[in-house]
This record gives C-alpha cells, structure tokens and sequence, in this order.
C-alpha cells in the first residue's frame, strides 16, 4: 500500500474507534455534561481553522521543510472523532480544522477528507446508538432527509465555489454556532 493509502485506512479506522468510544460516553454521561462543553469547543475548532494557514505556516517554518507530524495529525484526529461520536455539531469544523493544519493548500482535498472521516464517525456512532437500543426513529428519518439534502447541495457548491469564499463561509457558520450555542447553553 502506498503511503497515503496506509494514512488514509489508519485515519478511517481512528475515526470510527474514535465514533464508537464518543457514542459509549454520551451514553455513560449525565445529561448536563452533553452540552457543557459544546459552545467552547465549537468555537476552539473554528479559531483553530480561522488560523489554520498561519499555524501550518508557522509548523512548517519550524520543521525547516520536514512533512507534517503524521502523529499528531492523527491524534487530533482521534480527539476530533471521540467529540464527533459525543456530540457531533460542528464536528465538520473541527475536522477541517484539523486536516488543514495536515494538508493546508487544498480546500477541497480537506473538505473531500472531511465528509469521509466524518461519515465514518457518524456511522460508527449510529451503529452504537442502534445496538445500545436508543434511536428514535421518526426524528432519527426527518434529519437523514435534511443530511442527505444538505450534503448533496454542498458536494456540489464545493466543485464551483471559489476556496477562498468556502473557508470564509465556514469561519462565520463556526463563529454562529459558537454564539448560538452558547447563548442557549451557558446563558
């Protein structure tokens, strides 16, 4: 397997341990520690991205042209999709903050990557969730269709959208999350 490849089915497989083991503690968790933590963590990822050439920039300045740390691209990672199986809002700005850090000069590789690692997360936690015996069907079929729409039209604006609006755009939806989150959580 070439390099990538070998990357690419060791980040799947983080990303679905890291579904599975977000999933078992929500379900283990009292109920007022799910949204504790959200708004801060929403708005860490999008700073995080919002920065995120600069960061790269300084890393690789740092490494004196090294490759990024594989290591600890995969770390966050497994951090990321342990957040994602837990909670999952916003976890597509956490995950493109986190691949931008990794790959920073293609936006629409990161945002190719996202939607695989994030699908692996959500389905490793869903698989969870249907084995524990804790889905509510009808809404669980209402959101699917809103997922299914949302993510059709974004697969298809990301092929014609300038990078530069994209990443824009993710900047003031991850800073809206963060207000609105917190506003209902915290206020």
């Amino acid at each position: 397997m070439p390099p990538f490849d070998r990357f690419l089915a060791l980040s799947l497989a983080i990303a679905a341990a890291g579904g599975v083991v977000g999933a078992l503690l929500l379900l283990a968790l009292p109920d007022r520690f799910f949204v504790l933590p959200v708004p801060a963590l929403i708005g860490f990822a999008t700073l995080l991205f919002g920065f995120a050439p600069n960061i790269a920039s300084w890393s690789a300045h740092r490494r004196a042209g090294a490759a990024p740390s594989v290591a600890g691209g995969l770390s966050m990672l497994a951090g990321a999709s342990v957040y994602g199986g837990f909670f999952g809002a916003g976890l597509g700005v956490i995950l493109t903050a986190v691949l931008s850090i990794v790959e920073p000069n293609d936006i629409r590789e990161v945002k190719a990557l996202k939607n695989l690692l994030a699908a692996c997360v959500s389905l490793a936690a869903i698989a969870t969730f249907i084995f524990q015996g804790v889905v509510a069907w009808r809404a669980t079929g209402c959101m699917l269709l809103g997922a299914l729409a949302g993510g059709y039209a974004g697969g298809r604006l990301i092929r014609v959208l300038p990078g530069r609006f994209v990443r824009w755009f993710v900047i003031l939806v991850g800073a809206a999350m963060t207000m609105i989150y917190a506003e209902r959580y915290w206020l």
